[in-house]
């Protein structure tokens, strides 16, 4: 749960062995019900130890949050999660602004 949609933290990672023909390339995060909905995209080079992403996202209402998993072999991983938000990142509360 998140109480305001203007800065949510999100910690994704993939276990992977991450060598040269078995790796995660890339990571890319999606909100379904934010304007945009491709909220954030990593990419990882040949040297990355490991496929591990720390940021904070902005998410408009309660949604479910995708992450897609590209591997070295162009097979796609995907994991959901549900993200409750108090008070989405376009809402403004009365009298505050």
């Amino acid at each position: 749960m998140a109480e305001t949609g203007n800065s949510v933290p999100l910690t994704v990672s993939v276990e992977s062995p991450m060598s040269d023909v078995d790796r995660i390339i890339r990571l890319a995060i999606f909100a379904e019900e934010n304007p945009r909905p491709l909220t954030c995209e990593a990419r990882f080079g040949p040297m990355a130890a490991e496929a591990r992403l720390v940021t904070n996202i902005r998410l408009a209402a309660t949604q479910t949050v995708v992450c897609v998993a590209e591997r070295s072999d162009d097979r796609l991983l995907v994991a959901r999660a549900e993200v409750r938000v108090v008070v989405g990142a376009c809402t403004a509360l009365p009298g505050r602004y």
